[in-house]
């Protein structure tokens, strides 16, 4: 059984859609199904196409080697699509179906790009959530991960092709030491740092700790991809860029707050970061947005405004009591559960369609 996954981007940076991408590879060859991947950035290799593509807000509007894209479509029996909001989720969605082939599509957010937090987001959205509809309405199953979204894409499609499946992760909790900086009070940032993650409202709220007097530093699992480095070590800003599982593990847990300072709802359709911050029992300081709202769980963090550094460094310093009182892994699944839940729902598919 051939799986075609199509991303536009790349799957091999760090970010929550791409950790779930690169877990869905190694849960369907688990499964045993030969996997091919299309994407729009990156580099290619045997199972990874490449496209040229012309983007615009980050969504690709135009792409090459259209031959290629349905010479993979014919290939294949599955077809996962992730996003779902670009031309091309759209051009393979069509083409899938008409060559009769078996769509998932996993569209993340929804209706939230109505409010979010940038004008010009927007203002497409209407293209980006007709698109993730044309898509949904396509599919034989529609895969989503956050029980609002569950809400959402019944009212769009057949109940019964919507399924929940949270995003998984490695359950391991092993630890690989690596150097940290020596601060008081030592708060993580793991994901992309950028300003819809809300990199500009933690330096700030970092700012104002330094400010009151405490000696407070960011440690940023990702990689640093803007400014200088003389700007962010002057601020006691440090990048890790990517880590290994156990060294992320050691990282968090040597952390006193993790913070999620995200601008707006479909920034965080689900928040893997939230998860693996969960896993390791460490405090949480996130944006009242999104999926975040849903699954904070008491005592667990705090939710703060979002774009506001004052709450945020208000929060750092109340999660902060925190540390050492969370509990490790109350709603978070493995991905051995994630995997199990996706034989389940392929094999009903198979059923179903009889292929």
């Amino acid at each position: 059984m051939k799986v075609l996954l199509v991303f536009d981007g790349s799957i091999n940076v760090i970010g929550g859609a791409q950790t779930f991408a690169r877990n869905m590879i190694k849960i369907y060859k688990q499964l045993g199904y030969s996997i091919r991947v299309i994407c729009t950035e990156g580099k290619p290799s045997r199972d990874v196409v490449i496209l040229p593509s012309l983007k615009v807000l980050g969504r690709t509007i135009l792409f090459g080697d259209i031959g290629k894209v349905l010479e993979e479509v014919k290939n294949s029996d599955i077809i996962h699509l992730f996003y779902c909001e670009s031309v091309l989720h759209l051009f393979v969605a069509l083409a899938a179906k008409f060559l009769q082939k078996k769509i998932i599509s996993s569209p993340l957010a929804s209706i939230t790009y109505f409010f979010h937090h940038s004008i010009v987001k927007r203002m497409i959205a209407i293209p980006i959530v007709f698109i993730k509809c044309l898509v949904a309405l396509l599919s034989d199953i529609v895969h989503v991960a956050a029980f609002y979204d569950l809400l959402v894409y019944r009212r769009i499609v057949s109940e019964s092709k919507v399924f929940m499946i949270p995003h998984g992760l490695l359950s391991s909790q092993q630890e690989k030491p690596i150097n940290l900086p020596n601060c008081e009070l030592r708060i993580c940032f793991l994901g992309r740092f950028k300003p819809d993650k809300g990199s500009h409202i933690a330096i700030k709220a970092l700012e104002i700790l330094r400010k009151l007097g405490y000696n407070a530093c960011l440690i940023v699992i990702g990689s640093q991809d803007c400014l200088s480095s003389n700007y962010f070590s002057e601020r006691r800003i440090f990048f890790t860029g990517f880590l290994r599982e156990d060294e992320k593990n050691f990282v968090i847990k040597h952390c006193d707050v993790g913070i999620i300072p995200s601008l707006s709802d479909p920034v965080e359709a689900f928040s893997i970061a939230l998860s693996e911050f969960n896993r390791l029992g460490i405090p949480v300081v996130a944006s009242d947005i999104g999926a975040l709202r849903f699954r904070m769980r008491p005592y667990a963090g705090v939710l703060v405004k979002p774009r506001d550094p004052f709450e945020l460094s208000k929060g750092i310093l109340l999660a902060r009591k925190l540390k050492g009182k969370v509990k490790k892994l109350p709603d978070v699944i493995d991905l051995k559960q994630e995997a199990l839940m996706w034989k389940e729902l392929l094999k009903r598919l198979q059923e179903n369609y009889g292929f």
